[in-house]
C-alpha cells in the first residue's frame, strides 16, 4: 500500500473496493485526516481493510475505522472542529493515566499492554499513553476502543497498539506475507528490511529522519516509530528499535 495523498493513489486499495464507491470515498476521507508526516505509518497501519469487506453493506464501518497516529487530535480535515461535506468526525485521541490504558488494553484487546525495558527505555521513564476510540456506530452498544499509543519523551519513541484484524494486515494471516507485500509495492524498497525476533517477523523502515519496526503479539500489532514530526534526524537508529521489540517479545514469552 503506498502513501499517496488521497486513497486513490493506493492502486490495491482501489481495486479491492472497486465495487463499493462510496466505502471507496469513506477510506478516501479517512485518509485526508492523516498528517504528512504519519503516512509512512499509514502505509503499515491503515485503515481496516477487513472490516470494510465484513461491514460492506452496515454502518458499523465506522465504527473500525482505525485512525493511525493516536497522538493526533482530529478534529475534521479542515481543523475547525467539524468535516467539511462528506468527511467523518472522527473522535480524538484521549490522554489517559498509563494504568488505565493497561487495563483497558487488557479489556479490549485481550492481552497486556507491555512496554520495553531496555537501558534505553523503561516503564519507569513515565511515558505518556493516548487512547483512539473509533467512531460509534448508532446500533453498537458500545463504543470499541481502535488504538493505543505510548510516547516517550527522551529519546522521542512512540508505540501503537492495535489490533492485527482492524488492520490491512488482516489480509495476511501470516506476517511475513504481509512484510514482503509492503515491500514489494514500497516506492523504497531498499528502505525496509525483514528481520526475525525469536523468531518473530519484524519489518523496519528506516528513513533520513526517522525509523520505525513493526511486528505482531498475539492478536496486535505493534509499532515502534522514532518520531520525525520536526524533521529532525532522531537518535533511535533501527539496531536499537530492534532491541526494543526484542524485549516486548521477550516479555510476551
Amino acid at each position: 500500500m503506498n502513501s499517496g495523498a488521497t486513497i486513490f493513489d493506493d492502486r490495491e486499495t482501489v481495486e479491492f473496493l472497486r465495487d463499493h464507491p462510496h466505502l471507496l470515498a469513506i477510506a478516501d476521507a479517512v485518509r485526508a485526516t492523516q498528517s504528512k508526516q504519519r503516512r509512512s505509518a499509514f502505509r503499515r497501519t491503515p485503515f481496516l481493510v477487513a472490516a470494510v469487506v465484513a461491514c460492506a453493506t452496515t454502518a458499523t464501518l465506522i465504527a473500525f475505522l482505525v485512525v493511525p497516529g493516536a497522538r493526533t487530535h482530529h478534529t475534521g480535515a479542515n481543523g475547525h472542529g467539524q468535516a467539511p461535506p462528506h468527511r467523518i468526525a472522527l473522535p480524538p485521541a484521549t490522554p489517559v493515566p498509563l494504568d488505565k490504558a493497561q487495563s483497558d488494553t487488557l479489556n479490549w484487546f485481550g492481552v497486556p499492554l507491555i512496554l520495553p525495558n531496555t537501558s534505553v527505555l523503561r516503564p519507569s521513564d513515565s511515558p505518556t499513553a493516548l487512547e483512539q476510540w473509533c467512531a460509534k456506530a448508532p446500533e453498537a452498544p458500545t463504543t470499541p476502543l481502535c488504538q493505543v499509543n505510548v510516547q516517550f519523551e527522551s529519546p522521542a519513541v512512540g508505540i501503537e497498539y492495535v489490533q492485527t484484524s482492524h488492520t490491512w494486515g488482516s489480509r495476511y494471516p501470516n506476517a511475513l506475507d504481509q512484510y514482503r507485500r509492503e515491500i514489494a509495492q514500497a516506492a523504497n524498497p531498499s528502505d525496509y528490511q525483514i528481520v526475525s525476533i525469536s523468531g518473530t517477523p519484524a519489518l523496519i523502515e528506516t528513513g533520513k529522519t526517522g525509523n520505525s519496526i513493526e511486528f505482531r503479539s498475539g492478536p496486535l500489532s505493534i509499532t515502534i516509530w522514532a518520531p520525525d514530526d520536526n524533521g529532525t534526524p532522531t537518535t533511535v537508529d533501527a539496531a536499537t528499535l530492534q532491541a526494543l521489540a526484542q524485549s516486548m517479545v521477550d516479555q510476551a514469552g
